[in-house]
């Protein structure tokens, strides 16, 4: 209210000439008692805080709670992990909401959030990020000096598990799979019946319309649909009237129903207009991969229009007597999921059946090579990139890790090095870049070592202790426990190891890795032979999906997430953790 969110954060990102909130907009309108509430920073309950807005607002006629995703909880460098306001803004709700009967939440955020007090209040006014003056619109929608008439462009489902992408999303560190394939938003909502928060196309007004004398005229595999709209209410207001379009007995995989068109009208109180939307053959058309086109498939379509995607007002249909071209198009039997129903619990083969060819590997594998396109999170899957990840993140969070600066370290770890590099300020020279990734690649270890450490990254002072370190300037050790003399430095090393013999300790080393590498091997067949990895999945997505479900502490969360992000490579990682300790 007093400081509000206008913008997201990042790229998109500017500097405002003047920003008028509105809790200076609502003192032209009314006497106002403010309380903070909560802090707009971090998720932080504030006992203080909270106690004052509640006994402020058991005294108030109306409070207007303005809650929202800070800059913390969404950005355009990240992924969201769950759907969830900040925790300290929920429970202030449904204090507020105890103690008050007349509450409204005005919400700023750039996506759907959940909103477990939905119950309670007596109105919610998206805002999104409205920028610079959007505290005045919102005063004077609260006012009713405005009516509100905009729509939903999006669906808000009850939770994050109710998504198409729930199960496959974010996916790793190669690819994403779009499982859902034309199943997304309300198509997906529509296909499987699931019950939403708010539908596509929704939103309430001051007034009210009706819908009547729908008619549809075919010409040409042209339609034109005509209806009246009337403000049946008691103040001006628009309407965005909207048209789907539904294949009835299709025999093709697509939408229950589409948006092919709509059209915002303004009337005033009692006013009737008349509506025309034309819609071409491509309204009723479907991209056939067959036959790389696009086809009307023959038969009759359901026209459907409504206030929103499932508040439906009228309906009509046509036929479209056209000659048959479907082809060899998918069929029930190949894709399953997809034409029952259930296009969230898609099987590999049928996705690959889908996309045409086989799944593209989603993660890294041992011999692949790094260049620097590649992220801070890529390089961590490496064992140097694991070492060498706390001194980088150093470079551009100098401060204690809060809340606001881990949300920068992830940002900071999806850069590409090469950005990085840009935007460092010469801090990550060019040429350091390019030493790093050598290192990642395993070339010129002991030299890059070296220089990195050099460099202020103190790479080899963390990552190897002194003696060692000197057993580096003297010797090549490579991963069969061989060595080569370095000339002029043996002496030195020598001194430097208190006379321990480097050839011996270069023979131990080599035994040690050889050991190493057996126990690696048999540990991942036992777990194999087991079916621990497939168990440590399966336990870490059912323990993620209570932690969402009671809504823990969000770092309870966090660390759940990873955990079931992990627990599929888990067996893979100690391969590779015992192959890594069999090369150095």
């Amino acid at each position: 209210a007093r400081k509000p969110r206008i913008q997201g954060g990042g790229s998109s990102h500017i500097n405002c000439t003047r920003i008028i909130s509105a809790l200076q907009a609502s003192a032209r309108h009314t006497k106002v008692s403010y309380a903070k509430g909560f802090s707009s920073t971090e998720d932080k309950i504030d006992p203080k805080l909270a106690a004052d807005a509640v006994e402020k607002a058991g005294e108030a006629d109306v409070v207007v709670v303005f809650a929202g995703l800070p800059d913390s909880f969404e950005s355009e460098g990240y992924d969201r992990k769950h759907m969830r306001l900040p925790q300290c803004q929920n429970r202030l709700i449904r204090a507020i909401c105890e103690v008050q009967p007349n509450t409204v939440v005005v919400l700023h955020n750039g996506s759907p959030v959940s909103m477990p007090w939905i119950d309670s209040v007596n109105a919610v006014l998206e805002a999104y990020l409205g920028g610079e003056a959007s505290g005045e619109a919102v005063v004077d929608i609260l006012f009713g000096v405005f009516n509100p008439c905009g729509k939903l462009a999006e669906t808000f489902p009850l939770g994050i598990k109710d998504t198409p992408c729930y199960r496959y999303f974010p996916g790793n560190r190669l690819t994403v799979e779009y499982r859902e394939g034309l199943f997304t938003g309300y198509r997906y909502y529509d296909k499987v019946g699931a019950e939403v928060l708010f539908p596509f196309g929704h939103g309430l007004s001051y007034t009210s319309f009706t819908y009547s004398e729908i008619k549809v005229n075919t010409e040409n595999n042209k339609v034109k649909v005509k209806f009246k709209i009337n403000n049946s209410g008691d103040i001006a207001g628009s309407e965005v009237a909207q048209i789907y379009v539904s294949k009835m007995n299709s025999r093709i995989l697509r939408a229950p129903r589409e948006l092919k068109g709509f059209e915002k009208v303004r009337l005033a109180p009692g006013q009737t207009k008349e509506i025309e939307i034309e819609l071409d053959e491509r309204a009723f058309s479907f991209y056939s991969t067959a036959k790389s086109k696009w086809i009307i498939e023959p038969g009759k379509y359901e026209i459907i229009v409504g206030s929103s995607s499932r508040d439906i007002r009228l309906r009509d249909s046509v036929d479209f007597d056209v000659p048959d071209e479907t082809g060899e198009e998918f069929t029930p039997d190949q894709l399953p999921s997809y034409f029952s129903g259930s296009p969230a619990c898609v099987t590999d083969e049928e996705f690959a059946l889908l996309i045409g060819h086989d799944i593209p590997v989603s993660s890294y594998e041992e011999g692949d090579r790094f260049n620097i396109d590649k992220t801070l999170e890529d390089i961590r899957c490496t064992s140097w990139g694991r070492q060498l990840y706390v001194p980088l993140m150093s470079l551009f969070c100098q401060r204690k890790m809060t809340r606001r600066e881990a949300y920068e370290e992830e940002c900071i770890s999806e850069m590409p090095l090469h950005s990085l590099i840009c935007m460092s300020g010469g801090r990550l020279p060019v040429k350091t870049g390019e030493e790093i990734v050598e290192l990642i690649n395993r070339e010129n270890i002991r030299e890059n070592l070296k220089s990195l450490g050099r460099f202020g990254l103190k790479t080899a002072k963390e990552m190897i202790s002194p003696k060692v370190t000197a057993i580096g300037n003297s010797l090549n050790i490579n991963d069969c426990g061989k060595k080569q003399e370095r000339n002029g430095e043996k002496e030195m090393a020598d001194k430097n190891l208190g006379g321990i013999d480097p050839e011996k300790i270069g023979e131990k080393l080599g035994e040690a890795g050889a050991k190493l590498g057996k126990i690696g091997k048999d540990l991942f067949d036992k777990l194999e032979e087991k079916g621990v990895k497939e168990k440590l999945e399966s336990a870490g997505l059912k323990i993620g999906d209570k932690i969402d479900e009671l809504e823990l502490d969000k770092k309870i969360g966090n660390a759940v997430d990873k955990l079931s992000g992990k627990a599929g490579e888990f067996g893979e990682s100690i391969r590779k953790g015992f192959k890594d300790g069999k090369d150095s």
